[in-house]
């Protein structure tokens, strides 16, 4: 018994440090992107410095401006009003703001964070394997085996939870149902 017991609790703490590390990866995500409207925002009222800022953000990821894709991003922010920007540093700030509620689910190891972290790595791997067969790169190889990892980790814990609640997982979780005798 005392192995089971020691067992369920080196579980439960791994699960924790699991739900906890991804957690932080989802908090940082927000951070940035929160970072990312921020500059939006103070960028309103101001077209020049937007251009600017584009030409900074392709410089700093050390992105190619003759690139096609570089010089369709330089055109569009060109374009962009005010109206846009505020809509896209809405978005982004939602994005965030979704992020953080998730990061402190999982923080707190909620079963509806698990979830939804699970579903919402699930719908970035279609995006994530389609950018990949155009123009494999080896950050979206990492990007994809790292969202592969988390989607498949959440799923075993979600997997295992329910055998736990229905019998299946090891003796010491099972609990009597309602209406079950104790002996």
């Amino acid at each position: 018994m005392a192995a089971s017991s020691h067992r369920e609790q080196h579980s439960s703490e791994s699960h924790l440090r699991g739900l906890r590390t991804i957690a932080s990866l989802e908090f940082t995500k927000g951070v940035l992107v929160l970072l990312v409207a921020l500059a939006l925002i103070s960028l309103i009222h101001r077209q020049a410095d937007l251009e600017d800022f584009a030409g900074n953000l392709l410089f700093v990821l050390h992105l190619n401006p003759d690139w096609r894709v570089c010089k369709f991003f330089v055109h569009e922010v060109a374009r962009v009003d005010e109206a846009n920007l505020r809509v896209v540093a809405a978005v982004a700030a939602g994005y965030s703001a979704m992020r953080f509620i998730e990061a402190y689910g999982l923080w707190r190891a909620r079963i509806w964070a698990e979830w939804f972290a699970l579903l919402s790595g699930l719908v970035y791997l279609p995006v994530e394997i389609y950018e990949l067969l155009r123009r494999a790169t080896a950050p979206k190889w990492i990007l994809l085996a790292l969202n592969v990892f988390i989607v498949l980790y959440l799923a075993h814990l979600r997997w295992q939870s329910s055998r736990a609640r229905h019998g299946a997982g090891p003796v010491a979780d099972r609990r009597p149902a309602i209406g079950d005798e104790a002996g």
